[in-house]
């Protein structure tokens, strides 16, 4: 970035606790400069916060200072995020792979080839026990909430094919693919371009290495991650697929699945998991379009209020047609009135 950091005054605070030797700390961070915070937008309050405790416990350092109000509330720290495009241009600066020239072309060409998505990283909820302690009451006050970690906005996120081209790289070309190598790389680049050094001597080394490397693959198939007798995901260029292998052909999986390889190869996938439906309108049932659906407990069918689940259902969900769910709707067709869902027939095959 072109902008200057941010600065702060850090001032550790500690509260003795009952236990001799142990101390409750935080560390209070007021900004003296605040650099790129300031186009950010970043709210002050909290730092304004800090300020008058600082101001107040600089008064007298000597004399105890009574309390307000004790929290201890649940964070979590030293978290590993995924790269925003400005964070990773940054890391390959740092690590010297790269020219402001090319940093760009970089970005977009690992985001063009699905290698990795810009998109909002869902976090994880987790039910959290935080305490309170108030100065007028004596008691530690419990409270039961509801925190999401690990949330994230517009990051990039490697996809399947970034992970599958990652293993296979670093797998067969490890020694062009350390960061040192790539570095060096870049200084015989500089020296052609900057001292008219020869430009034959690198790409001759360079097509060298990747021929000897290339002759040490065998020759093999692209991974395959069975789903059942009939199925298997494949990876192919513009992502995963599913193919029949009774007919060679394929089935789209759902856009909304991010695909977890390591579920895949421990075969944890089910096909009604990850196929997308080619047509979720199967038709009017008594006047009512019945739709095919997939929700978080798997496929189903609606038809009005009604929902019923085909989780068990031996039909493929690119091949079921209205004929094969009229059985499982909840109103028969003589009494469009009834409410009560009549028993489910045998799943055919």
């Amino acid at each position: 970035s072109c902008m200057s950091a941010a600065k702060y005054n850090v001032t550790k605070a500690k509260i003795k606790s009952a236990v001799d030797g142990l101390n409750f700390a935080t560390s209070l961070e007021i900004p003296i400069f605040y650099g790129w915070k300031k186009v950010a937008g970043i709210s002050a309050s909290k730092d304004q916060e800090y300020l008058a405790l600082i101001s107040a416990l600089s008064e007298d350092t000597r004399k105890n200072v009574p309390y307000s109000k004790i929290e201890s509330t649940v964070v979590v720290r030293n978290k590993c995020t995924h790269y925003t495009e400005s964070t990773l241009i940054k890391e390959l600066e740092d690590l010297g792979i790269g020219r402001p020239s090319t940093f760009a072309s970089l970005v977009d060409t690992i985001q063009d080839r699905g290698y990795v998505k810009c998109m909002d990283v869902d976090g994880e909820t987790k039910k959290c026990e935080e305490f309170r302690l108030m100065c007028d009451q004596n008691r530690v006050d419990i409270i039961v909430t509801d925190k999401t970690f690990g949330q994230e906005k517009n990051k990039l996120v490697i996809q399947p094919v970034g992970i599958l081209c990652l293993e296979f790289l670093v797998k067969h070309f490890q020694d062009l693919f350390d960061y040192e190598y790539t570095k060096t790389m870049e200084e015989h680049l500089d020296l052609i371009a900057t001292r008219g050094a020869s430009w034959n001597d690198p790409c001759r080394k360079c097509y060298n290495e990747i021929s000897e490397f290339i002759k040490r693959i065998p020759e093999k198939e692209k991974p395959a991650y069975p789903i059942d007798d009939n199925h298997e995901i494949l990876v192919l260029q513009y992502g995963p697929v599913i193919k029949c292998r009774d007919s060679a052909s394929f089935i789209s999986i759902r856009k909304d699945i991010i695909l977890d390889l390591e579920k895949a190869k421990s075969g944890q996938y089910k096909l009604e998991d990850l196929v997308a439906i080619p047509n979720e309108n199967l038709g009017l049932y008594n006047g009512t379009p019945v739709l095919l659906k997939t929700g978080k407990y798997g496929p189903y069918v609606e038809c009005g209020e009604f929902k019923q689940s085909l989780k068990d259902f031996d039909v493929p969900l690119n091949k079921i047609v209205l004929d094969d769910v009229v059985h499982f709707l909840g109103v028969p067709e003589k009494d469009p009135d009834s409410k009560r869902a009549p028993p489910a027939p045998k799943n055919r095959r």
